[in-house]
């Protein structure tokens, strides 16, 4: 169904926690990325920020809520492990 394909790309998106953001991380460190940790919530962060502009202008308050509850811990972790590159 539409449903399940909708679920199934947002799944793909790379902000972690989803499976998106761990496929990033992966990729990077197979590409022997010594600042992984920072691209991938980097990247996560700012994926989020896009996806939640996106939601707001669509009107989808709730999914823009769930999407910044994701992208809170990136911004955290990105910043914390800035401080060691």
């Amino acid at each position: 169904s539409g449903l399940n394909l909708i679920f199934g790309f947002l799944n793909l998106l790379p902000i972690l926690p989803l499976d998106g953001g761990h496929v990033l991380k992966n990729y990077l460190i197979i590409k022997g990325k010594k600042n992984y940790k920072y691209t991938t919530h980097l990247v996560s962060f700012i994926s989020s920020v896009i996806v939640f502009i996106i939601a707001i202008y669509l009107g989808l308050y709730f999914f823009s809520i769930i999407v910044a509850i994701f992208g809170y811990p990136s911004f955290v972790e990105m910043r914390r492990s800035k401080k060691y590159i």
